[in-house]
């Protein structure tokens, strides 16, 4: 905006240095130097082509900022017209994202959103809570031994839980949502592998998965099976430990 005009020399390495000019880290250079300056706004040793008058460039808006290498930084920018566009794009944008929060003041519209779901999050984990129901357990051998239909919350979090919670553990927990049945399973300290319990039952659900020996995960589309799962998967485990 200040329409200042580019001046080049042409100067002994010396006087270029002299002048306070920047030089580009790592360069090397000849006895003589091409010096581009704008007033005292910049002076540098370039050899490459620049505009006649700083106004040429309008608007100049740094777009990204990455780092290259080891001490390298890229800034990409756009200028001119393309500085022009951009504002546009951006005006667009920000006139969209407050139509979609209905609200003319953006940030107010963000807040409340913000607020809006961390509340629905706090209800839905008190109604997990409060549906969370009692597993029921039994002793084979001395390992605790669960298979549960567990309606809502984590299954995988569940089952870690129970394992912090018995020193011998085989547990395997189906959670239904929709026309689908989420399975999990854990063994701890005991002769069972949960990847070949789980390959045992998912297949009855309409489904597959695997793991490793102390925790899998499967998925099944036949709820209607979780009563025979549930059965077949005591039977497998009782098999497994007497």
């Amino acid at each position: 905006m200040r329409q200042i005009p580019t001046k080049t020399e042409v100067l002994g390495i010396d006087d270029a240095k002299k002048s306070g000019a920047k030089s580009q880290f790592g360069e090397k250079y000849g006895d003589e130097v091409r010096v581009v300056s704008f007033a005292d706004a910049s002076i540098e040793f370039c050899g490459g082509v620049h505009v006649s008058n700083t106004a040429n460039i309008g608007s100049f808006i740094i777009t990204k900022e990455s780092g290259v290498s080891a001490g390298v930084r890229r800034i990409e920018a756009v200028c001119g017209n393309a500085a022009y566009k951009y504002f546009r794009e951006q005006r667009e944008l920000l006139q969209k994202a407050s139509t979609e929060v209905k609200n003319l003041d953006l940030i107010a519209g963000i807040t409340r959103l913000k607020a809006s779901v961390n509340e629905l999050k706090s209800e839905l984990k008190e109604a997990q809570n409060l549906s969370k129901v009692d597993l029921v357990s039994s002793d084979i051998n001395g390992v605790t031994v669960v298979v549960e239909e567990y309606p809502t919350g984590d299954i995988k979090e569940k089952i870690d839980a129970l394992k912090n919670e018995n020193e011998k553990l085989c547990a395997m927990l189906f959670q239904v949502k929709g026309e689908k049945v989420l399975i999990a399973c854990g063994v701890k300290n005991a002769d069972a592998k949960a990847g070949e319990w789980i390959k045992k039952i998912a297949p009855i659900l309409g489904g597959g998965g695997g793991g490793r020996p102390d925790f899998a995960q499967a998925g099944g589309k036949l709820p209607a099976k979780l009563p025979e799962a549930k059965e077949k998967a005591i039977e497998y485990i009782k098999e497994e430990l007497n």
